[in-house]
């Protein structure tokens, strides 16, 4: 409203067109790839293989997309933080760099001199005891070699950090160990991680992400500027300009006298400057909001700023605070565990009477624990207790099972499935799932009919007993090229029909290979893959979606487009059924209600040390040395590869304990919060999920003493709150 009465101050078009956030996600993930330089993808994709960098939720893959993430992070953090130049990002990055490097230590990477040494530590080695000298030592020497005589004319990292993890580590006898310590190449190759190498190599990645995000958010401006179109943030940035303006000052002033602040403790830093303003304009404000359901970091929600803003709005003459006392929701004895579990949680950081709260039910509901011990699968042991409700006479609509990841609920939904119970959820697969990955192969071969990567996986994929070594069998032993591979009958039919329907519309190119290519009846042969005709259906549906988002943009709508499209993160959704079990993320819970709520991811380390240093090497928003009212963003790449316990002690070491100890402290404070939102969403049944090695680790991090002392009660103080929980296991079916 103010924007398009205002639009002369501001130097708009009186029109001013709005730009959704789903168009504008659409057409970031649409351009991305477009802004890269052939180098830039070259780089990029070395850097996954060199830091090893492993796939989410799959330590042995290696993720070679793992940058749009930290461009994505980087783009967001400069419109939360209105961080105009990435300059002081830059440098603030490569700051800590500098201090992790040794500049004495320099590891010499000629390839000649490397090839001398590696020949005198050879001679070294046959000098051993026969006893020593096993076959995997002799090969790794072979590859070491061909490493040398073939690579580059000067050793990668990528070489180097092989040589240090792979080579030396399996030598570890006195003899080559004192070889080692007197050769001018693996001597200071002891000390990789502290290396002038290794550290200018990072410095080339920060350099490479911060180049490419602020292309891509130049490339966005431009598009904007062609369209004539804001988004939602800009409407944010402006409208903030706007309130500094004494003419639009003054009529706010004239025509608003209230200003209501609903979910306060939500806002991003932006909206609360924006909020700030207007408060100081209008006679009163009301801000109304729960600074223990503050679970939205991963969007910005800066929960310390958010609280200094009501501190001061509170504190200033005038001003009261009050506190909404009664729980309206949830039976008498789910709000007293409630209050005493978490009274105690929130007792570093609330007082008592900002958490507890007075149950105006006087009814006793529900406490109840799922003890899945007994269980060789603990989704199948979670369904018999829930279909065991449903059977009693609980509505499954009625019943809620929140999770803290979405692939623990997709597990759920499957196992459900298994037992006939339908469930509301919004399941998505992605890439990894193997019919959303045969079908972008087959799209890929559409585009390029000699993509032999593409071909392959659909023979691996396609083929009832197929392996990844038999498809290699098969393409070294036929006499062409691409002989054999042309021979796999989806293969072949695509090829068939390919340039047919090149031409044709994407979402009629779709349909028409799902139809001809017989995919309905060819997904029921496939193993592992549940919901086929289902995802099918997603994908048609996608296709047409992808197809009017594009036109409705200006944009092109391609084969590449849609594959694009396909493989980002989240995937496709399948739609749930509304009737049924409720399975959803604790984030997405929040402001829901359930009669019945099971509570799972109990056992989940959210504080263990591998999270928190995925956490500082990432894309973080740190205040700016040089002025501490400024905020920048440090980028640092995972350096620990594919470690889960054991991490780079040079690299650690030089990390200042303040600030991982501030991060330990943010997570431990934001998962007390989640497990608040959670807790408090069940009206008249809660049900705690006991499994794993340590079943409530999840309350020891934040802060109660768990016991599972009990021996064959039928109900115990689990959390020694004085609230007791009855013992349930699963049925047999």
């Amino acid at each position: 409203k103010f924007l398009e009465k205002y639009w002369y101050l501001l130097g708009f078009s009186p029109k001013i067109n709005v730009l959704t956030d789903e168009d504008k996600e659409f057409f970031l993930s649409q351009s991305l790839n477009s802004i890269l330089s052939e180098d830039d993808v070259a780089f990029l994709s070395d850097v996954a293989e060199t830091l090893i960098i492993p796939v989410p939720g799959n330590n042995k893959g290696v993720d070679k997309e793992f940058w749009k993430e930290a461009v994505k992070n980087i783009v967001e953090n400069a419109r939360l933080y209105s961080i105009e130049s990435f300059d002081e990002s830059l440098e603030a990055s490569l700051s800590f760099t500098s201090r992790m490097r040794n500049a004495e230590c320099v590891i010499p990477c000629d390839k000649d001199l490397v090839g001398r040494e590696l020949s005198s530590f050879e001679r070294c080695f046959i000098s051993l005891s026969d006893r020593s000298k096993t076959k995997d030592r002799k090969d790794l020497i072979s590859e070491a070699k061909r490493k040398v005589k073939y690579g580059d004319d000067s050793i990668s990292l990528k070489d180097l950090v092989w040589f240090k993890t792979s080579f030396m580590s399996k030598f570890n006898i006195k003899a080559c160990n004192e070889f080692f310590s007197s050769s001018s190449f693996f001597s200071h190759l002891a000390n990789l991680y502290v290396s002038t190498n290794y550290w200018d190599y990072i410095d080339k990645y920060i350099r490479t992400v911060f180049s490419v995000s602020d292309r891509w958010k130049q490339e966005y401006l431009k598009y904007k500027k062609r369209m004539r179109v804001i988004d939602f943030d800009d409407m944010e940035q402006y409208f903030l300009i706007l309130l500094d303006i004494p003419e639009v000052q003054e009529d706010i002033k004239r025509q608003y006298k209230v200003v209501f602040v609903d979910e306060y403790q939500d806002c991003s830093p932006l909206q609360v400057k924006m909020f700030d303003k207007i408060s100081e304009l209008v006679e009163r404000s009301y801000w109304v909001g729960d600074l223990k359901q503050a679970i939205y970091g991963f969007r910005g929600t800066d929960t310390q700023l958010v609280q200094s803003v009501v501190s001061k709005i509170s504190s200033s003459i005038g001003s009261t605070k009050e506190s909404l006392e009664k729980s309206w929701r949830s039976n008498k004895n789910l709000v007293s565990f409630a209050n005493n579990a978490f009274s105690r949680a929130f007792s570093s950081s609330l007082k008592k009477e900002d958490v507890v709260l007075e149950a105006t039910k006087t009814e006793d509901g529900t406490l109840s624990i799922l003890d899945l011990h007994g269980e060789e699968d603990k989704y199948d042991g979670m369904s018999r207790y829930i279909l065991s409700l449903i059977e009693k006479g609980e509505k499954p609509s009625s019943i809620a099972v929140l999770f803290r990841t979405n692939n623990e609920c997709v597990d759920l939904f499957s196992a459900l499935h298994s037992y006939g119970v339908k469930a509301n959820i919004e399941s998505k697969v992605d890439i990894t799932n193997p019919l959303l990955e045969l079908f972008v192969s087959i799209l890929s071969l559409v585009v390029d009919s000699t993509d032999r990567l593409s071909k392959a996986k659909i023979a691996r994929l396609s083929m009832k007993g197929a392996t990844t070594s038999a498809v290699i069998d098969g393409i070294l032993t036929s006499s062409e090229d691409d002989s054999y591979l042309n021979t796999i009958p989806l293969v072949a039919k695509t090829l068939d029909i390919s340039e047919r329907i090149k031409e044709y519309p994407v979402s009629k190119i779709v349909e028409t290979l799902v139809i001809e290519l017989n995919l309905y009846d060819k997904v029921k042969e496939m193993k592992n893959v549940e919901f086929g005709k289902e995802i099918l259906d997603s994908i048609i549906e996608r296709a047409k979606e992808y197809e009017d988002h594009a036109l409705s943009m200006s944009l092109p709508a391609t084969i590449n487009g849609l594959i694009i499209d396909l493989s980002k993160e989240g995937g496709i959704a399948i739609p749930g059924d509304e009737d049924g079990v409720n399975i959803l993320t604790m984030h997405k819970s929040k402001g829901l209600e359930w009669k019945s709520v099971i509570i799972g991811s109990l056992s989940d380390d959210l504080c263990e040390e591998k999270r928190i240093l995925h956490e500082y090497f990432s894309v973080n928003t740190i205040s700016d040395p040089n002025d501490e009212s400024k905020k920048v963003i440090r980028v640092l790449p995972w350096v620990f590869g594919r470690a889960k316990s054991i991490f780079t002690p040079e690299i650690v070491e030089k990390i200042p304990e303040e600030e991982l100890n501030d991060l330990r402290r943010k997570r431990t404070e934001e998962i007390k919060r989640l497990m608040y939102v959670a807790v408090t969403r069940a009206k008249e049944n809660l049900c705690l999920s006991l499994d794993g090695k340590e079943p409530f680790k999840w309350f020891t991090n934040i802060g109660l003493q768990p016991s599972l002392r009990y021996d064959g009660e039928e109900s115990f103080d689990f959390f020694n709150t004085g609230d007791e929980f009855a013992i349930s296991i699963p049925p047999c079916y």
